[in-house]
């Protein structure tokens, strides 16, 4: 559906994102002056994002699980039998 398209573009944005966080984050401290490095945090944040995507899609291993057994109610070829 257009609602899943939007949803899969998010996801790309934010893999996107994410890895560029990483590439900076590379050969920095995690923590500067006692205090978390700003793109620690922004990282989290964007994975945080990245997952609800992906769960509402079905595409976490947990969210995969409800949509399989589903699944294997409603096209079990011998469940009527």
């Amino acid at each position: 559906s257009t609602a899943d398209g939007i949803a899969l573009t998010e996801v790309a944005f934010c893999a996107e994102l994410l890895e560029r966080c990483r590439a900076l984050l590379n050969g920095q401290d995690l923590v500067i002056d006692d205090k978390e490095n700003p793109l620690v945090s922004s990282a989290l944040k964007i994975e945080a994002s990245m997952y609800k995507y992906l769960t509402q899609l079905g595409l976490t291993s947990r969210s995969r699980m409800g949509l399989d057994s589903q699944k294997k109610q409603t096209d079990d070829p011998f469940a009527s039998v």
